[in-house]
């Protein structure tokens, strides 16, 4: 074929592939074991990419490759800032949290915010510059806001795993339910 078009093939043999579509998948090679990772299942993401939530990616590995359950690998972990998530707002917003303390109070933040979901803390809110519009941020959970790193235990934390785990499940059943479906 090469001699016809001019093109050359390019191949790897995988041990295993999870696959949720073409641009987030996870292969492992069959020569070395290692595993790459796309997408939605990247780890360790390059500088300008937003790596919030890394620890979703880590128990998805763990699952798919290791066979260790999500909750396990979630409740286990001991890095905080696998757990943190990020917002950036352009000139457009601005930023707050809402929490209550005797009464609702209204905390501006910088355009760039280090938070994770929690078992109590405040919402996060966009406001638009100039108009009544306020927007949302991972509406229907609580958070906490992480822009500066307090050493405690990870039980202190007080993280909302269960949030984590259902991220992860919501990949999980995209995958195992498209596969199934195939036979």
């Amino acid at each position: 074929m090469t001699n016809i078009t001019g093109l050359t093939y390019e191949f790897n043999e995988y041990r295993k592939m999870v696959i949720r579509d073409v641009n987030n998948y996870s292969a492992q090679y069959e020569y070395d074991g290692k595993i790459k990772h796309k997408g939605a299942f990247e780890i360790d993401k390059e500088l300008h990419k937003d790596p919030s939530m890394r620890i979703v990616p880590i128990a998805l590995s763990e699952y798919f490759f290791n066979g260790v359950p999500i909750t396990e690998t979630i409740k286990n972990h001991t890095n905080i800032y696998d757990f943190c998530m990020r917002l950036k707002v352009d000139s457009r917003f601005e930023a707050e949290w809402h929490y209550l303390d005797d009464k609702i109070c209204i905390k501006k933040l910088s355009k760039t915010t280090r938070y994770f979901v929690s078992n109590h803390g405040g919402a996060l809110y966009k406001r638009s510059i100039g108009e009544s519009k306020i927007i949302g941020v991972c509406v229907g959970v609580i958070t906490t806001l992480f822009n500066r790193y307090e050493k405690k235990t990870m039980s202190d934390y007080d993280i909302n795993y269960d949030f984590y785990v259902k991220e992860c499940n919501k990949i999980i059943n995209q995958i195992e339910t498209k596969q199934l479906s195939l036979f």
